[in-house]
């Protein structure tokens, strides 16, 4: 059948003092009938007693296989008597693996005091993982007295692909009522991070109070560090009714400069607030100051802050940078507005003065307004987007009195433009459109007007309309860059001077793109006349050009 079991037990004055013998054997090729979660898994059992009540002793054996572990072995050596039980020993063994576990314990019946020792090796979660996410090379725990006067003491190694090797320690100090004491360290065996938590608590009304510091903690803890704290602290005390934390820190890392972080928080049952978080740098007047509150229930929330000096990279030469801003935002998921205002500039992007507001929901952006002085020109753009139930938007762009100069020198001028964009992403494909129109202006002296019309489906883009001028130089285009590629142009030049002013003469030409993305070819007619170009002269070009750019 699915179990088999053998008693052999013989009881001597049953009445008087009774005592006995005992042996029982068992085996089940599948406990799954009895723990379906152990489906398929064998069992084998031995089991020793002897003794009467007034002091007996029992041994035993176990034996079975489980998927996560492979073969176990487990034996234990027990004790008692009226006043007390004593488990001399419980050890489990993995017989294909490392993993052991030992545990010896004694319990005072009367008092129910309690003294256990416990001891592992190989532990890992998920069990019998070749790459678990956690494990624990070797540990302890101690656990003496009752529930009402107790001390439990653990120590342990700890390894992990997110977290490297640490040591861990834990002391905690308690009754039924209250945690009067509770130390954890972490540190690293071979490194200089430390981290230390102490606290306790009163468990009928949930309050506590608790204080933690650390050294050298940084993310991740197994690849080259991004964000550093060689030091901080973290106090927090209350009840879920009323609670506060204080939060403060050095912060540095490849990309930052060393600042000092701080952070208050204050809340209840129905409100988190964040009263005040601030970052500031120790060697530049960079600092970012905010302030937050979120509705537990509802999920309202109102933030806001305020920046200087903010740049990035924090090291080394700046790709962006914001001299000021500052921001709002409220609501919830569902309804929730924001403004921003800051100045942003950098290294290849032009200085301005910007201004964002905007409306939106869980699903979409309603309504985001752009305002922008930048280029000594304005910006004014609006965008409308949803990412539910498909991603879709429609955003223009309108652009008056922009100089190109003010950021590449060599193109001065001042022009006005408007672009819109629209499209969608359906069934997994995207749909986009863009238009250029109303360009107009001077550039680089020369009058310039043009307009473009281009469309993207997938990986197809249709060029219904590219017109370009420049003074007396046009340029223009049309066509399809799909699974065959076929775009003509067409381009006039009658004064390069005008356009480069290193240059001469006039140059005009047409032709094709063609081929397809793998093979793209290209075919030209060029007619040149006094041409110069530093060096390069040359008194007539006539020719047609053939080219493969597979590469």
């Amino acid at each position: 059948g699915a179990l088999t079991a053998q008693l052999n037990a013989t009881v001597e004055q049953p009445l008087l003092a009774p005592s006995w013998t005992l042996s029982l054997t068992a085996n089940s090729q599948d406990l799954g009938l009895f723990v379906p979660d152990l489906a398929a898994t064998p069992m084998a059992l031995e089991l020793h007693s002897k003794g009467q009540l007034t002091d007996f002793s029992a041994t035993g054996e176990l034996q079975s296989t489980i998927p996560q572990f492979g073969p176990l072995q487990a034996n234990f050596e027990l004790s008692g008597t009226p006043q007390n039980l004593h488990l001399q020993t419980l050890h489990l063994q993995a017989t294909e693996q490392p993993l052991k576990f030992d545990l010896a314990a004694e319990v005072d019946l009367a008092s129910q005091a309690v003294k256990a020792n416990g001891s592992w090796q190989a532990l890992s979660w998920p069990p019998g993982s070749d790459t678990p996410q956690i494990a624990s090379p070797s540990g302890s725990l101690n656990v003496t007295g009752t529930l009402d006067d107790f001390r439990a003491d653990l120590q342990t190694a700890l390894s992990g692909e997110q977290f490297g090797a640490l040591e861990l320690t834990l002391k905690a100090i308690g009754s039924q009522q209250e945690l009067r004491q509770l130390q954890l360290t972490l540190n690293e065996p071979d490194g200089e991070l430390e981290f230390n938590l102490n606290g306790s608590a009163q468990l009928a009304d949930l309050s506590f109070d608790t204080t933690a510091d650390w050294q050298q903690l940084r993310w991740p803890l197994t690849a080259a560090a991004q964000i550093i704290s060689p030091s901080g602290s973290l106090t927090a005390q209350g009840k879920p009714s009323d609670y506060q934390a204080e939060l403060n820190a050095v912060l540095d890392g490849p990309q930052l400069t060393p600042l000092d972080a701080s952070a208050n928080v204050k809340g209840d049952q129905q409100t988190l607030r964040l009263s005040k978080l601030q970052l500031q740098a120790r060697d530049s007047p960079m600092q970012l100051n905010a302030q937050a509150e979120l509705a537990l229930q509802s999920l309202d929330f109102k933030a806001s802050g305020e920046w200087q000096e903010l740049s990035w990279p924090m090291t080394g030469p700046a790709e962006y940078q914001s001299e000021r801003g500052q921001f709002k935002a409220d609501g919830n998921l569902q309804d929730y507005d924001f403004t921003l205002e800051s100045t942003v500039g950098g290294r290849s992007v032009p200085s301005g003065t910007w201004q964002l507001q905007g409306h939106g929901n869980a699903n979409a952006l309603n309504d985001l307004q752009i305002a922008g002085d930048t280029l000594a020109g304005t910006l004014q753009g609006a965008v409308q987007a949803s990412w539910q139930p498909q991603v879709s938007w429609q955003a223009t762009l309108d652009g008056t009195g922009i100089n190109p100069g003010e950021q590449w020198p060599d193109l001065p001028g001042k022009l006005d433009f408007k672009l819109s964009s629209q499209g969608q992403i359906e069934s997994g494909t995207l749909r986009a459109e863009l238009q250029l129109s109303g360009l107009q202006g001077q550039l680089s002296n020369q009058t310039v007007r043009g307009g473009a019309n281009v469309s993207l489906v997938g990986s197809e883009l249709n060029i219904r309309q590219l017109e370009l001028q420049a003074g007396q130089a046009t340029l223009s285009a049309s066509g399809a860059l799909a699974e065959q590629w076929n775009v003509d142009w067409q381009l006039a030049v009658p004064e390069l001077r005008g356009l480069l002013p290193s240059a001469s003469g006039s140059l005009s030409g047409q032709g094709t793109l063609g081929g397809t993305a793998q093979q793209p070819q290209a075919t030209a007619k060029l007619n040149g006349r006094a041409l110069s170009l530093g060096e390069l002269k040359l008194a007539r070009l006539d020719g047609q050009i053939q080219l493969d750019l597979t590469g």
